[in-house]
């Protein structure tokens, strides 16, 4: 029996803190909040930034319990530490992530 590696584990490094942000193309709202997520994290070093297409990657969406877009997943040493779906505000992304990595230092 062989077990298949969703191409998505290997850019998760499980150390350090790590954004998954679950999308698709045909979403709107993820296109308008991408550059914006994606600039908050870019002030950040050693935050690593992963963008996965739902309709790409199933498995992984499985994987993490994703059902709607966009989810951004945010990781610590490879554990689950907080989750925002859909209704995301920008201001309290941006105060978390800056929690987190005060934190995390």
């Amino acid at each position: 029996m062989s077990i298949r590696i969703d191409p998505i584990e290997k850019l998760i490094t499980k150390s350090g803190i790590e954004i998954l942000y679950f999308s698709t193309d045909s979403c709107n709202v993820c296109k308008v909040l991408k550059p914006k997520i994606k600039e908050i994290v870019n002030k950040y070093n050693n935050i690593n930034f992963v963008y996965i297409d739902t309709e790409d990657y199933l498995e992984a969406s499985a994987n993490y319990s994703v059902f709607s877009v966009p989810t951004i997943i945010i990781i610590i040493d490879g554990k689950e530490y907080l989750r925002f779906n859909r209704n995301l505000s920008i201001e309290n992304f941006s105060e978390t992530i800056d929690r987190y990595f005060n934190l995390y230092k």
